[in-house]
C-alpha cells in the first residue's frame, strides 16, 4: 500500500496550458523578493532609529554633564566664599596671639642653620622687651653656646633679630600675618570677580 496520498507533491506539475510550474516560481521569486525588500526597508528603519535614539541619548547625556559640571562650580565657589569669614577670623584673632608663642622656635630653627659652620661664634638675639624674661628662660635651656638676649622697644611682640659673627637675620611674624592676609584678600576677591562673571 503506497502512502504518497499523505505528502504533497513538491515536484514538477503540469500545468493547463502545458507550462510546468513556471508560473509558481515567478511568483515564488517575487515573494522572496518582496520579502528582501521588506526585511532592508525595516533593517534601514531600525539603523534609523537606533542612530537617532543614539544622538538624542548623547546631546541628554552632554547636557546632564553641563549641568553637573556648573552646579559643582556653583556649589565649589559657594563654598570658598562662605569659608572667608573663617579664615580672616583666623588671621586676624587667632595668629597673633599664638605666634609670638612660638617665636621661641623660629628662634631656636634659624639659629641652627646659621650655626652649623660657625660653632665658636657669638649669639645676638634682639626681641621685644615684653619677650625678654620668657625667651630667656628657653634659651638658657636649649642654647648649649653663650648669647647675648637684649630687649629693643621699636620691635614688635612677633619680631626677632639674630646675629650670628657677621650673619644676620630678622624674624617678623607680624609680617608674615600681614603677608597672609593679603593674600587671602587676594584670592577671595578672585573668587568674588570669577562668580560674579559666572
Amino acid at each position: 500500500m503506497s502512502l504518497s496520498h499523505l505528502y504533497k507533491d513538491l515536484g514538477v506539475t503540469e500545468t493547463p496550458n502545458g507550462e510546468n510550474g513556471i508560473m509558481d516560481t515567478a511568483l515564488e521569486d517575487a515573494k522572496l523578493q518582496s520579502f528582501e525588500d521588506g526585511y532592508q526597508a525595516g533593517w534601514e528603519d531600525a539603523s534609523k532609529a537606533h542612530e537617532l535614539e543614539q544622538t538624542h541619548v548623547s546631546a541628554e547625556l552632554a547636557q546632564s554633564l553641563q549641568d553637573l559640571s556648573f552646579t559643582y562650580h556653583e556649589a565649589l565657589g559657594k563654598l570658598t566664599l562662605a569659608t572667608q569669614p573663617l579664615l580672616q577670623l583666623i588671621l586676624s584673632k587667632l595668629l597673633p596671639p599664638v605666634l609670638p608663642t612660638t617665636l621661641s622656635a623660629h628662634i631656636l630653627e634659624q639659629l641652627n642653620e646659621m650655626l652649623c659652620n660657625q660653632l665658636e661664634k657669638s649669639i645676638h638675639i634682639t626681641v621685644a622687651p615684653e619677650n625678654l624674661s620668657a625667651l630667656k628662660s628657653v634659651f638658657e635651656a636649649q642654647v648649649k653656646q653663650p648669647f647675648n638676649l637684649k630687649a629693643d622697644a621699636l620691635l614688635s611682640a612677633g619680631q626677632a633679630s639674630l646675629r650670628v659673627d657677621t650673619a644676620e637675620r630678622v624674624i617678623d611674624l607680624d609680617k608674615l600675618i600681614e603677608d597672609l592676609a593679603t593674600a587671602v584678600e587676594a584670592f577671595y576677591f578672585h573668587c568674588k570677580e570669577e562668580d560674579a562673571h559666572g
